[in-house]
């Protein structure tokens, strides 16, 4: 006997295989634990903005009060893109199997819901999808759609990459109010270039955390690593300060520009038998609706 032919005592000597599954890279966005979210169970969601123009002036103690300005009250609507998967396994397949592929498969979805949402945020056209922050930028397509105005954007000061002073500029272009909470949301092609840049005395802008659990910094705002966001190049916005969470409002990257998500998962199952939905399938959905400003 032998294990080299089967039939001489061959099938007695499987061979090993490993019983997990390499995952390829997908790269995702930390979009949404940067976000406020905000969980709805109706078909969209409403934010409404005070423009604050509230009139106010001095005057003697027996003068007229005559009516001063009053506040407005913009809304902007936000209508949920609906994002599914629906990946085919049959009944068999799942009961037999050798690993547990009803378990791979909803990571897998999770993995790729994660990934379709933080593209979503920065640059969703709206179409089946939600309007991304990246969309309200001045010049871009819903510049015009926010009660408060376009996000500004700032120039570098080259037309093709990025430089110290436009990051002095940047940073000093976002209001006092914000900029205690503000980060700088970058990729990794941006900040690679951006690890480059020196003052004038030869010293880096970018500076690494030695501390744990605390962020790396350039020209002192916090790092944030955001993969979906565009390199830096002519005519692009290759990152963003921003403060996303209360207060909502600020120069680059506003949380007031936001994309709604609606999510929807299901297994379905492939098989010859014509009954197959009935006789040895099921179906595992999951529904819900979220904003993340």
């Amino acid at each position: 006997m032998q294990k080299g032919t089967d039939t001489d005592g061959g099938y007695l000597a499987p061979i090993e295989w490993d019983r997990t599954i390499g995952e390829k890279l997908k790269k995702i966005s930390p979009m949404r634990a940067e976000s406020r979210v905000i969980t709805i169970s109706v078909a969209g969601f409403k934010k409404y903005f005070s423009d604050r123009n509230v009139g106010s002036g001095w005057v003697g103690e027996t003068a007229s009060r005559p009516a001063t300005t009053t506040p407005q009250i913009g809304v902007l609507d936000f209508v949920p893109g609906e994002l599914y998967a629906n990946p085919a396994i049959s009944q068999q397949l799942l009961d037999d199997a050798a690993i547990d592929l009803e378990e791979w498969l909803g990571q897998e979805v999770d993995t790729e819901f994660s990934r379709q949402e933080g593209i979503g945020f920065l640059s969703g056209d709206g179409a089946n999808k939600p309007y991304g922050i990246l969309t309200y930028v001045t010049g871009a397509a819903n510049a015009a759609r926010h009660p408060y105005g376009a996000i500004k954007a700032v120039n570098s000061g080259d037309a093709g990459k990025l430089t110290g002073d436009g990051f002095v500029d940047l940073m000093y272009d976002l209001p006092s109010e914000f900029a205690g909470n503000a980060k700088l949301y970058i990729n990794r092609q941006s900040l690679g270039a951006a690890r480059k840049l020196k003052d004038g005395q030869g010293n880096f802008l970018w500076q690494p955390s030695y501390a744990l659990g605390q962020p790396q910094t350039l020209n002192g705002a916090p790092i944030v690593e955001m993969p979906d966001m565009p390199t830096a190049g002519a005519a692009t916005l290759p990152h963003s300060t921003a403060t996303w969470k209360p207060p909502t409002w600020s120069s680059i990257g506003s949380a007031s520009a936001c994309c709604a998500i609606r999510i929807r998962t299901s297994r379905s199952c492939t098989s010859t038998r014509p009954s197959a939905w009935a006789a040895g399938c099921t179906t595992l959905s999951r529904c819900a609706r979220s904003r993340s400003p």
